[in-house]
């Protein structure tokens, strides 16, 4: 039963995207547990975020989809927030697992966002765009300014003491009325997944923008996302969102995911220290 439970999860993630059946030799016992209840409460002071609850018992496992859109994408938690940075209609869905192993169900409830998220001129995102207008951000050179790790924040896997030069004459502008974003690499682009050289034929979009996102990052961070998602900010194998963990007038910590250069799911994370040009 146990090994069961495991086959019944992994179909429950993976029928978020595809169809998973179940092996001819498994019997599922029992019936079909019920569609699972939840509810969606709005945030009392943003109107673009919304706690969910799973009110179904006797389950052992459960998946949220929230869709492209949203901030996160997934969760698995009982109770966990979520966010919509654009207004529209939503389809939240859970799946769930009953705790005997008899199979999956799931439930779908669409929830309504009024309007786009209001950015006001303050807090991290006027540090970061000089006052709502365009500022320049270039990578630290200073110890630990590129660090990755198994768990946020860590630098268990690797911590930088002293970057190459074609990693350090790079430049990101960000303008806070059009959201582009404005790269230039100094002739070459730092290539982590050609082997860790300089490509000065490095590929860039001719259209860059950027996304600021108030409260959608790791633990309630702010978050600003990058397009199109191939691209990076700094580190090739990094992005495509980076939560502010700390920022001043003239330097920013970022926690970005790892980002495999194979495409295979990320292990781990990119803690990125960058100071104003």
């Amino acid at each position: 039963m146990k090994n069961l439970k495991y086959i019944i999860f992994a179909c429950l993630v993976i029928g978020l995207f595809t169809q998973c059946d179940k092996p001819e030799d498994i019997s599922l016992p029992g019936t079909l547990p019920d569609s699972p209840n939840f509810t969606i409460e709005p945030f009392a002071d943003n109107p673009n975020k919304f706690w969910v609850e799973d009110m179904s018992e006797g389950n052992f496992a459960r998946v949220w989809g929230f869709g492209d859109e949203a901030m996160p994408k997934t969760s698995t938690l009982k109770r966990d927030s979520v966010f919509f940075n654009k207004m529209g209609d939503y389809d939240i869905k859970l799946h769930i697992s009953a705790a005997d192993g008899s199979g999956t169900a799931s439930s779908q409830q669409t929830v309504n966002v009024a309007e786009d998220a209001v950015l006001g001129c303050d807090g991290s995102f006027a540090l970061f765009t000089e006052d709502c207008t365009s500022k320049c951000w270039k990578l630290s050179n200073e110890d630990g300014s590129v660090a990755v790790g198994p768990i946020p924040l860590s630098g268990e896997w690797f911590s930088s003491t002293g970057l190459e030069d074609t990693q350090l004459d790079d430049r990101w502008c960000f303008d806070a009325e059009s959201f582009e974003l404005n790269h230039t690499n100094g002739g070459g682009t730092f290539s982590a997944c050609q082997g860790f050289v300089d490509d000065p034929d490095y590929p860039i979009p001719a259209e860059l923008t950027w996304e600021f996102i108030p409260g959608g990052g790791w633990e309630g961070t702010d978050r600003i996302e990058i397009s199109p998602p191939e691209f990076f900010l700094a580190i090739e194998d990094s992005g495509p969102y980076y939560d502010i963990v700390t920022i001043t007038e003239s330097k920013i910590v970022l926690l970005t995911p790892l980002k495999p250069c194979d495409g295979s799911p990320s292990t781990g994370f990119f803690t990125l220290t960058f100071i104003k040009e």
